[in-house]
């Protein structure tokens, strides 16, 4: 109940400055620690509902403070990466509500990747298209000789 509770303050204080520079930047990054702490804890695994709560309250707050969620975007992929696609060997049962909610998250995740970030690193991954074009096919009118 506390998680959803400060997730709405979190959310209520974004549009006033004052707020958002007193109350949620100097406390936000505790309470993703926390939540990142439950969710990966061995000893007691997070149950289902903790972790879906966990997962929404993350995809309400990325959106608004994408910058504060930068430094824990790594931690977060791997804490819920065992609720995305659980497999047998796992031994842990996912209710489809929570692999939807990781999966969103996921996907919310590109928030966070800083501006070219995101783009420079696909640059590196895709390779460079060749001179002659990119159909490479003799009847192009671009790629005949």
């Amino acid at each position: 109940m506390c998680i959803v509770t400060l997730t709405k303050i979190y959310s209520m204080t974004h549009p006033y400055q004052t707020l958002l520079r007193e109350i949620t930047t100097p406390t936000l990054p505790t309470f993703i620690t926390s939540s990142l702490n439950l969710l990966s804890s061995k000893s007691s695994q997070a149950s289902s509902q903790t972790a879906e709560i966990i997962c929404r309250s993350f995809i309400t707050l990325i959106p608004r403070h994408t910058t504060l969620y930068r430094p824990f975007a790594t931690q977060i992929r791997l804490a819920i990466r065992q609720y995305l696609a659980p497999t047998i060997s796992d031994q842990l049962h996912v209710p489809s509500s929570l692999q939807t909610s990781a999966q969103r998250l996921t996907i919310m995740l590109h928030q966070t990747v800083a501006k070219g970030g995101w783009w420079r690193r696909m640059g590196q991954v895709i390779p460079r298209a060749p001179k002659r074009g990119a159909c490479h096919s003799r009847y192009c009118v671009s790629c005949s000789d």
